[in-house]
């Protein structure tokens, strides 16, 4: 019998990848691109072959203890901030 494996997190995902842009699939299981600028990291997933991206900018600190709300209001601070 073969174990299922068990889902990462978006925590989980984006936390090899502090501060940078990182374009995963549409259901966010796996990662394409990831970069410092945003439209390479974009072009990294198109040449791997995601049609729709979900894109996220990693938190700059480390990632323990973030939850994927925490991670998407962190995001979302930083991109409406002033």
């Amino acid at each position: 019998m073969t174990k299922l494996k068990e889902k990462k997190t978006l925590a989980e995902l984006i936390a090899p990848y502090p501060g940078k842009w990182v374009v995963l699939d549409f259901e966010e299981t796996k990662v394409f691109g990831v970069s410092k600028n945003l439209k390479t990291a974009i072009k990294q997933a198109e040449k791997n072959g995601v049609v729709i991206p979900s894109v996220i900018k990693s938190p700059e600190n480390d990632l323990n203890g973030f939850t994927y709300g925490s991670i998407k209001t962190a995001f979302y601070n930083r991109l409406f901030s002033d």
